[in-house]
């Protein structure tokens, strides 16, 4: 990973007002855990093009893993693994009852 990240960095400075590479930059970030890294770099690429769909869209996915990081402690993610999500017609996400309650049980946990 750390090659990766000295890539994106290297295009950055080689055109520090492209959106994308912000994003790809944020996206690194976000795989390797560094949630505010990753936070600032999608709102860099936001500041330079504020209707990048792709920027707003990841950084709405990092604020929602934030919260749950925020949420869950690192024993309870165990527990996550046996919430698979059965996908459904047109890449809908079908969640039963059961295993809301389950999420629910592992979040009371804490």
């Amino acid at each position: 990973m750390a090659k990766a990240i000295k890539k994106i960095k290297k295009g950055v400075i080689l055109d520090p007002n492209d959106g994308d590479n912000w994003v790809i930059w944020g996206l690194v970030m976000r795989t390797v855990g560094s949630y505010k890294s990753a936070l600032h770099k999608f709102e860099q690429a936001l500041k330079i093009d504020p209707n990048n769909q792709t920027a707003r869209y990841e950084l709405e996915i990092l604020q929602r893993i934030m919260v749950l990081d925020s949420q869950i402690s690192l024993e309870q993610v165990a527990g996550l693994k046996r919430l698979r999500p059965n996908f459904g017609p047109n890449g809908t996400v079908n969640v039963g009852k059961e295993d809301l309650m389950d999420f629910e049980t592992l979040r009371n946990k804490k």
